[in-house]
């Protein structure tokens, strides 16, 4: 790698204190002829992306309390020694074949999927202290014998998702020699205004933050790998998207008979900009792993479980440049539910027309996920600019930004579904991903929609309606047997939709 260019250092925004305080791992395979070939490219569009971006090669450090204030962090710079013992891309060579769905432990010359989350193949190391230098973004090109595992890095306290994804796109038209869409581009001078821009936003409202954002034991958690034999587990599963559409029909008919006029006209005016009904897949999705997950967790199934998940709040806030701002923009909302029913709903005369006829799901299952979903939802439909311009009030005025996150909860989903990590093309060389995966391990219960996968490796484009959802959750292994135990989660994801 060249000189690495210089920046100021700045202070992360408020909403960047809430996310977690150490990196997130993301691997994009490549099968390539000859992978070797693809190493001068990947080197080239690298230093041109640090060249636009300096900022990416820097360090997150908490900084030393100043006034009433502690826990705030802020980026900064690296030294050339830093550069050198750590490059932002750096190569490694392994004998061993990219995995595939079929590969297993017991292949040995290929490596597992589940096994890639170690340190032989990412570039930050776990465990990092809040006093050490901690990357905000590093890139390791595994060279594999048929092709290329790129693992990516990223400090979450520095990016989102969708943050993330502008980036990678952006580093992936430098690779194909050529320059990024400029509306999915983030305009180097424009980061700094949005940050600015964030911090102005703040706004005091009645809503109760306290109980959504505050301390958790992740305030203290360094990302630190569990080794023990009972440690969590991440496990990729797929739904099938004509049953979770089935699901999506079920809600939609159990709505109209239970909501009043008024419910019904709040949900449809929450989906201006949707068609398609009151409930969207995402909607189903994240309230069926949210049950099914609570489920495998909890030994006490009567009493109230909670669901967090992340929610994009870029087009609540002003300015427009936050459109292409690769920091965080996150709210986190969380909603409490029930995992078993009291009383057998099937016996109502409201629903037993709707239920009857469904064979394939019970309906005290089917009752529990419209209520959660329901929830889910108008949660959805709360975040507004009050709700981040207060959120970010709230954050402002707590004495130690350290001791933010948000609230812990039974299960929290992320939902990359619609990032379109398959559609970054590296140019003729490498070309476009053929698998994305995500296999933190770290947190129990946290779950990732992965994204929509095309139908097949040469296709330019694809129908999100007809992939399969695709998505990890931690579990530890007593859950994951009564998670596959779960009727209602059987129903939906059979043996063989599990990789």
């Amino acid at each position: 790698m060249s000189t690495t260019p210089g920046f100021e250092p700045y202070v992360l925004t408020p909403l960047d204190h809430i996310l977690w305080h150490f990196s997130l791992s993301t691997f994009y395979t490549f099968k390539l002829d000859n992978p070797f070939m693809a190493i001068p490219i990947l080197e080239a569009g690298a230093n041109k992306l640090i060249s636009q971006y300096p900022f990416l090669t820097g360090n997150i450090i908490e900084r030393r309390a100043t006034g009433e204030r502690k826990g705030i962090c802020e980026v900064q710079p690296p030294s050339e020694e830093y550069m050198a013992l750590h490059p932002f891309l750096n190569i490694k060579y392994h004998q061993r074949k990219i995995p595939s769905s079929s590969t297993g432990p017991s292949d040995s010359e290929s490596v597992c999927t589940d096994s890639l989350y170690n340190g032989e193949f990412i570039p930050v190391p776990f465990g990092q202290n809040r006093s050490d230098l901690q990357p905000l973004l590093r890139i390791q090109a595994n060279i594999m014998a048929d092709g290329i595992i790129l693992c990516a890095s990223v400090h979450h306290r520095a990016m989102d998702a969708y943050g993330f994804f502008l980036i990678m796109k952006t580093f992936a038209a430098y690779c194909a020699g050529s320059e990024p869409v400029a509306s999915f581009s983030p305009d180097p001078t424009d980061q700094a205004y949005a940050r600015q821009q964030i911090t102005k936003s703040a706004r005091e409202n009645l809503m109760n933050y306290g109980e959504l954002y505050g301390y958790s034991h992740l305030c203290d958690y360094n990302g630190e790998k569990d080794e023990s034999p009972d440690a969590p587990i991440s496990r990729l599963y797929k739904l099938s998207a004509a049953r979770i559409q089935r699901l999506k029909t079920i809600c939609e008919s159990l709505a109209s008979t239970l909501l009043s006029k008024e419910e019904i006209e709040d949900l449809h005016n929450s989906n201006t900009k949707r068609s398609g009904g009151l409930f969207t897949q995402n909607d189903i999705v994240t309230s069926l792993i949210g049950l099914c997950g609570a489920r495998a967790r909890k030994q006490d199934l009567f009493s109230p479980s909670s669901l967090a998940f992340a929610a994009n709040m870029r087009s609540f806030l002003q300015p427009s440049q936050l459109k292409n701002y690769a920091g965080n923009v996150v709210g986190v909302p969380r909603v409490s539910f029930l995992t078993q029913q009291g009383t057998d709903v099937s016996n109502s005369l409201k629903l037993n027309t709707i239920l009857k006829t469904q064979t394939l799901f019970d309906p005290d299952d089917l009752f529990l996920l419209f209520n959660l979903a329901l929830n889910v939802r108008r949660a959805i439909q709360s975040i507004n600019n009050d709700y981040a311009c207060g959120l970010i009030s709230h954050i402002i005025h707590q004495n130690d930004w350290g001791a933010l996150t948000n609230a812990s909860s039974d299960i929290t989903v992320s939902n990359l579904r619609h990032v379109p990590m398959y559609e970054l093309d590296f140019g003729p060389i490498i070309g476009k991903p053929q698998s994305f995966d995500l296999p933190e391990n770290r947190v129990e219960g946290v779950a990732w929609i992965l994204p929509a996968r095309p139908p097949s490796p040469t296709s330019d484009y694809y129908e999100a309606a007809d992939a399969p959802w695709e998505f990890r959750l931690t579990l530890r292994q007593e859950a994951i047997d009564r998670l596959l135990q779960d009727k209602l989660f059987q129903s939906m994801c059979p043996p063989t939709s599990k990789l």
